[in-house]
């Protein structure tokens, strides 16, 4: 990281440091070096040739160091960040050597800059705070969060929440649907998702496919389409690959014609509708549809009919009711039968496909009549690994208010066994309910996650296959070395690129 700070031109304008400086001098330094990478001519990719743009000579004077009021509540509010034993302790104590952790006074110092440049509001400081988090994260710290389910630091969560409904699909596929039900299907065609049958401005649709050969069968969700009044289709295929009408899309975040925005980020491809509509997917498995309380009582597909009613959701296309509906999803052979109706009932066939050819065929499967557990040895594996959910001295303690516990584990022991007693299964849906405690506004929440998506893992699966950059907030930069500084500029700049080859 010694020469991170080399400008296009090969100077070193100051030696990187791990820690952030606030000294004027480096500040001065991070300026000239952000400076010397702008884009001119027919470089630009963003700017036509000919746009003017100014690029500061000197470093923009923070509001910070003429109002020492204004920076002294900042400091106040951006403390939790570096306190030796706070929220964050454990970022700050790493358990695995192979990556270093985020210097935790960069991210304060982001922090109290940002509050600063908002005159005090704490909302643009509040990025520093998640982007800390997520370093924390991912380099395999079990960390809490101060973010609440709308993204608010220190929110109660109820800024969002009256007027958004979230469905959502995992792993072998469990859904819950927008009013709170939970079910399962496994299938191998096309599906309706979620559709508007009221005014029919949208539909999401979902291919399901058959994983794991062997002893067990999983279907877990392969590719997700849309299509949107005035848009068309957007598919999201393995891979996060994505194509809109016919062409591959592969820059984001990228605005489609109509207006609606497609992004890629943490993981997941998320297309936003004009109408608000966010429709998430991991690639792999994981489908998250969120709408606003305009569409209350127009909905149906395997996401039910968002009537704020959950007994009712498990109601066939053709409006009949295969059974009441449960808050946490049934294994009885009776409820699997039942389940198992409502997902073919939602099946799509012929020229109404967004996934699958018109003649192209395909199998509903037939309809489970016991758990994938039954039968083999992998129950006691599987319960051992997926009690980690429900320790009531464990990383989750702080989800138990939030989120089904029992729903969880149940999902994770399903899978595993389904998956012939793979924990990677299981992982899947350990992640999916992490992300959802923490959405939902869990405290203390910690992860048995490494860096590397692994459970249990210790960090060293991955490491060495990739570098990542970041830059968020009013323009804080942790490189490819994780060396930190600070540049605003009102230009086009060189982020990354191939420096040898020009790829």
């Amino acid at each position: 990281f010694y020469n991170d700070l080399r400008g296009s031109d090969g100077t070193v304008y100051v030696p990187s440091q791990r820690y952030y400086s606030g000294s004027a001098q480096t500040q001065s330094a991070y300026n000239a070096f952000g400076r010397s990478w702008a884009v001119v001519g027919d470089k630009r990719l963003l700017l036509s040739i000919n746009d003017s743009c100014v690029d500061p000579v000197t470093p923009p004077e923070s509001p910070c160091s003429v109002d020492s009021q204004l920076r002294a509540e900042a400091e106040k509010y951006c403390s939790f960040i570096t306190e030796a034993q706070g929220l964050y302790a454990d970022c700050q104590r790493p358990r695995n050597i192979t990556l270093p952790f985020p210097d935790s006074s960069f991210y304060y110092e982001s922090c109290i800059l940002d509050t600063c440049t908002a005159g005090g509001n704490k909302s643009l400081a509040c990025n520093s705070v998640k982007a800390y988090e997520s370093e924390c994260r991912r380099r395999g710290t079990d960390v809490g969060s101060v973010v609440d389910r709308c993204g608010v630091c220190f929110g109660d969560g109820s800024s969002c929440v009256a007027s958004r409904a979230a469905c959502s699909v995992s792993g072998d596929s469990h859904y819950v649907t927008f009013d709170g039900a939970g079910h399962h299907f496994q299938g191998e065609c096309e599906y309706v998702l979620a559709k508007d049958c009221t005014n029919e401005d949208f539909a999401v649709h979902v291919r399901n496919e058959h994983r794991h050969d062997g002893n067990q069968v999983t279907y877990p969700t392969r590719s997700v389409a849309v299509r949107a009044r005035g848009l068309g289709v957007v598919k999201i295929l393995p891979g996060r690959t994505v194509v809109f009408n016919g062409q591959s899309i592969t820059h984001f975040p990228q605005t489609l014609a109509d207006g609606s925005r497609l992004t890629s980020t943490h993981g997941f491809v998320t297309l936003t509708l004009v109408s608000d509509i966010e429709i998430s997917f991991d690639g792999s498995h994981f489908v998250k549809v969120t709408v606003t309380s305009d569409y209350v009582n127009r909905l149906c597909g395997l996401c039910g009919s968002y009537d704020n009613e959950w007994m009712n959701d498990l109601q066939l296309s053709d409006g009949r009711m295969v059974m009441a509906s449960e808050r946490r999803y049934s294994l009885s052979a009776t409820s699997l039968k039942a389940y198992h109706d409502f997902g073919v009932s939602y099946s799509v066939s012929g020229k109404h496909r967004l996934l699958l050819n018109a003649n192209e065929s395909c199998r509903d499967s037939t309809a489970a009549t016991s758990h994938p557990c039954d039968g083999t040895n992998y129950r006691t594996k599987a319960e051992r690994f997926c009690l980690i959910i429900k320790d009531g001295n464990g990383p989750y303690v702080g989800c138990k208010t939030l989120v089904d516990l029992t729903a969880a584990y149940e999902s994770c022991v399903f899978d595993v066994c389904a998956c012939a007693g793979n924990f990677s299964c299981g992982c899947n849906i350990i992640k999916v309910f992490e992300s959802e405690c923490r959405r939902l506004g869990g405290q203390g929440i910690g992860t048995i996650v490494d860096e590397c998506g692994v459970c249990n893992g210790d960090g060293t699966s991955c490491f060495g296959d990739y570098g990542e950059c970041s830059v968020y907030g009013d323009n804080h930069y942790s490189t490819f070395d994780d060396s930190p500084h600070h540049f605003q500029g009102r230009c086009e700049y060189v982020l990354a690129e191939d420096s040898v080859g020009r790829d």
